[in-house]
């Protein structure tokens, strides 16, 4: 193992950076801090990259825990198509598991350290046009959900950035909305200024993440 002392905080996004230009293997693995990778994870993903080599990069299932969360499964579309089917509503993966080739990098470049929410989001929807998603379907990790996390607590600038994010994608051709992408967002955009976020938190966990991966499974 390496560390790597940085001399100021440029968020995230540089961090990882930093591991990456450093690193010199051919897989990158993504953990961030606060949340746990089982011993097995990284075992379970190598392997199912070596029997689907037409994908570019991994993912797995969680279990969510966290200061107001009693600890429970949460599971991610499966194919490539039903990965995409989801990058314009929500980001259809834990960040935590990760799981990339290094051609991905070679190809579409680093994380973008002027955002410092939803950069994986944007990862992603560069790289949907040249690569594939695959969720190895197993439990890879925890990952941990607490109500004072960065996120949790700036809701609304991440939310907006996250706007931005899928307009810029659209802007340049890298994905195309479907008319339930539209609806979607209009109805997100909407909601963003209409709604107290606690009550848009208690929809989402309750009723929206639920049937967004129904949706993804049809």
């Amino acid at each position: 193992l390496k560390a790597i002392y940085l001399e100021k905080n440029g968020g995230p996004s540089a961090a990882r950076n930093a591991g990456i230009r450093i690193s010199k293997g051919d897989f990158i693995a993504i953990l961030d801090s606060d949340d746990i990778a089982f011993p097995t994870r990284l075992e379970a993903q190598y392997n199912f990259l070596k029997n689907n080599p037409d994908i570019s990069i991994c993912y797995g299932n969680v279990i969510t825990y966290g200061d107001k969360e009693s600890p429970k499964i949460k599971r991610y579309p499966i194919t490539n198509e039903q990965f995409t089917k989801m990058l314009l509503k929500y980001s259809p993966m834990c960040h935590s598991t990760a799981f990339i080739k290094r051609e991905v990098f070679n190809k579409i470049g680093i994380y973008d350290e002027t955002l410092h929410f939803a950069e994986d989001l944007d990862l992603w929807l560069r790289a949907k046009p040249y690569f594939k998603f695959g969720n190895c379907n197993q439990i890879l990790g925890k990952y941990c959900v607490r109500s004072n996390s960065l996120i949790n607590k700036n809701n609304r600038e991440c939310e907006k950035v996250t706007f931005d994010v899928r307009k810029k994608a659209i802007k340049e051709g890298l994905i195309k909305p479907s008319l339930s992408d539209i609806a979607y967002n209009s109805m997100h955009i909407a909601s963003h200024y209409m709604l107290p976020q606690s009550v848009r938190y208690f929809l989402y966990k309750k009723f929206v993440f639920n049937l967004l991966f129904k949706y993804s499974q049809l």
